[in-house]
């Protein structure tokens, strides 16, 4: 049965509000015209919600309408935030153990889930799903008021779970149903080139402990002839503050890792301790979608002097988010601060530019992003080509000089 608003509850949920927007922008303590302007706002939203509980063509429970506007409200700050119901948040709070995820990562882009990466033989994969598509829905569930979290929650599940996505691009919808199957896939990837350049590709779209593990066991033990390493962190969207600390901590002895500027904290400084496993010449391959953690360890390793940062300007994602148990054991997960790179500048939304820019022919420089018309493999092994050469071209030249 459908429960109907009276006034007397607008005024209550108006009351509310008016608390809330009062304690989350601190003004309690602000100015006349700070005041003046919530009370106009909180006053225009009371108007609406009358408006929608007498006029709107079907009766809406408080509960759908209150959960709209949480979910607007976060949607509405970045594409990180967001509002989660008690049964949401206890799901993403529940042990991962035995999930298996859809081998696609997403970001946020014109409002919907935007697929930035296909894992080659994952459940996404083998289903059709192809990079650059949107996701309208997930079992019938919009993507467009979900946080990037919420969408990788909804993206996973038990062996066998059956996925029903709806998805957009090109003017063209179309209807995909995948199955979550294990499959297997090594974090990185070795090759030696024969002018002695290991190339390192992290073949995970997220870094996890995993990554940092199997990394370090490979460069404890280099293929015989190696001289110099080029780690490959091109389209690696995803991760842990935790693993991306330890990523970088392999190749530094000391010196600031990345600091954390939290809202309402003291700055948090995350510095590598004593060691390394390769002291040797270092350089990192990044392109517009290298994000998040990985953007750490650019920062970290280049801004240390560590490593010569190849490619393209990196995505741009430096934000910090906390999930916020709320009393009603709803949550929300909320941007609360910055990552800043050990000179204490941060790169969100800027992105960190290359040292050498590098793009995928001798006549093209880097592009952020935009490509021409040829196949997405056939462009990254070309510019992988034109990095280990460009390596190559250095070293004969100090060797010459």
């Amino acid at each position: 049965m459908n429960m109907r608003i009276g006034r007397h509850r607008v005024a209550l949920v108006a009351l509310s509000f008016l608390v809330l927007a009062f304690t989350l922008a601190g003004r309690l303590v602000g100015d006349d015209g700070q005041r003046e302007q919530t009370y106009n706002d909180l006053t225009t939203f009371t108007e609406v919600l009358h408006l929608v509980d007498t006029s709107y063509v079907d009766p809406v429970t408080e509960k759908k309408l209150m959960a709209g506007a949480f979910r607007g409200m976060l949607a509405s700050l970045d594409s990180h935030s967001g509002w989660l119901n008690p049964e949401e948040t206890r799901d993403v709070l529940a042990a991962h153990d035995g999930r298996i995820d859809a081998g696609v990562e997403t970001t946020k882009r014109g409002g919907y889930a935007y697929v930035v990466r296909i894992m080659p033989g994952g459940p996404a994969d083998m289903a059709g799903v192809k990079a650059g598509e949107y996701i309208r829905t997930i079992d019938g569930r919009t993507t467009r008021e979900m946080s990037d979290l919420q969408v990788r929650h909804l993206l996973a599940g038990t062996p066998d779970t059956r996925l029903h996505l709806n998805l957009f691009g090109d003017h063209q919808g179309r209807e995909v149903e995948l199955e979550l199957v294990p499959y297997a896939l090594e974090p990185v990837y070795a090759t030696l080139d024969p002018g002695g350049v290991l190339v390192v590709t992290v073949q995970t779209m997220a870094l996890g402990p995993g990554t940092v593990k199997a990394l370090e066991r490979l460069l404890r033990k280099p293929p015989e002839g190696t001289e110099k390493v080029l780690l490959d962190l091109r389209n690696v969207v995803g991760g842990q503050e935790d693993d991306a600390v330890a990523f970088s901590d392999l190749f530094l002895d000391e010196g600031v890792i990345v600091r954390v500027d939290e809202r309402g904290q003291e700055e948090r400084v995350l510095s590598a301790r004593a060691g390394t496993v390769w002291d040797g010449p270092l350089a990192l391959l990044v392109n517009h979608l290298s994000a998040g953690p990985v953007e750490i360890i650019a920062a970290a390793l280049g801004r240390n002097g560590r490593a010569e940062l190849l490619g393209e300007r990196t995505f741009g994602n430096a934000s910090l988010q906390r999930l916020i148990r709320l009393p009603d054991d709803s949550s929300i997960i909320l941007s609360v601060g910055h990552y800043l790179d050990p000179k204490g500048v941060t790169w969100h939304q800027e992105g960190l530019a290359p040292d050498v820019p590098i793009g995928h022919d001798e006549n093209e420089p880097a592009t952020d992003g935009e490509t021409p018309e040829r196949s997405s493999l056939e462009l990254s092994r070309e510019q992988l080509q034109r990095a280990i050469r460009y390596l190559l071209d250095k070293e004969a030249k100090e060797k010459a000089a």
